[in-house]
């Protein structure tokens, strides 16, 4: 009797488990819908082609299913933003890192001579959901990070 209570309770907590790992990944959204729903509040920058992603970031687009780069510093202002979906979990953590090390470097870059965008990349948002890498550098961050995470549907 108490293997078979054990055994349905071990179950029961598998079952559990399973229900709040599929809850906690949401969707993968139409990253160029997401940025058409963001671009409003992103300075004038358009997107980086594939090449112009790989030969600036290291990002190649064989890692990508799918992915908006956006790149803009005009001595007053600056954003970047990475929407990307990896075609694993594998490459979106190599991804991640990629990111992780630009922030790094815009870090390294602004922090002697810009005060307001080296506050912005210490804000910035990094984070993965599924195989999905996100990185939001804006004075909106916070805005934007909400659009996102109701067109994955994390909120």
């Amino acid at each position: 009797m108490k293997q078979l209570l054990s055994g349905l309770l071990t179950l029961l907590l598998m079952l559990s488990l399973g229900a709040c790992a599929d809850n906690s990944v949401g969707v993968t959204p139409n990253m160029e819908s997401v940025f058409a729903s963001m671009a409003d509040q992103l300075p004038e920058a358009l997107p980086f082609d594939a090449e112009s992603v790989f030969n600036a970031y290291g990002v190649e687009s064989a890692a990508c299913k799918q992915e908006v780069v956006v790149s803009y510093y005009d001595g007053s202002r600056t954003a970047e933003l990475w929407l990307i979906e990896a075609v694993d979990q594998e490459a979106a953590e190599s991804i991640k890192t990629l990111a992780q090390t630009r922030l790094d470097s815009m870090g390294s870059q602004f922090r002697s001579y810009d005060a307001a965008a080296y506050a912005l990349v210490q804000e910035a948002k990094l984070f993965t959901h599924g195989n999905c890498v996100v990185m939001i550098v804006s004075e909106n961050a916070d805005a934007l990070l909400d659009i996102y995470q109701t067109a994955a549907e994390l909120t």
